[in-house]
């Protein structure tokens, strides 16, 4: 899960108050699945890499489409817009593509996507991201479905 994002995608995610009007609702229309093309940012990540999905092209030749629930904890605190998707592809027994965030390797016709939340949120060290990933074989997409913070249920508990 990448914390804020803008200026690795060009462009603010969201919009907010501006000259005292709140343009909030206009957050509604973004397309959220968004490119991350620029390779000179890096996004701060909140969260280890889960992997979503896995595909083995040397024993097979189709796949049906998949929908799952997929638990992400984060492991640090921060501003979290939404998901952020990268491939893993082992080409052969010794050689591997990757896209990560951190790899600055040359742009490639794969590019990584940020699967943006309806709004950012704050993120504690243990919440949990319950996100719904699915492919229809030829695209994937990932949408947060639930969200729990154990840290803010425990400090409302105590007041």
């Amino acid at each position: 899960m990448p914390s804020d994002l803008s200026g690795v995608t060009g462009q603010a995610q969201f919009v907010g108050d501006v000259c005292d009007f709140d343009l909030r609702p206009f957050n509604s229309i973004i397309p959220k699945r968004q490119p991350l093309a620029r390779e000179d940012l890096t996004p701060q990540l909140l969260s280890d890499p889960v992997e979503a999905f896995s595909f083995d092209f040397r024993r097979q030749t189709a796949w049906a489409g998949q929908t799952k629930s997929i638990e992400i904890s984060a492991t640090r605190d921060g501003k979290c817009v939404g998901i952020l998707q990268w491939i893993r592809v082992y080409l052969d027994d010794k050689s591997t593509f990757e896209n990560a965030p951190d790899n600055r390797a040359a742009a490639a016709s794969w590019t990584r996507s940020v699967y943006l939340f309806s709004e950012p949120t704050m993120l504690q060290r243990g919440d949990v991201a319950t996100v719904l990933g699915t492919h229809n074989r030829n695209c994937p997409w990932f949408v947060l479905e639930k969200l729990k913070q154990p840290s803010r249920q425990i400090a409302a508990n105590a007041t």
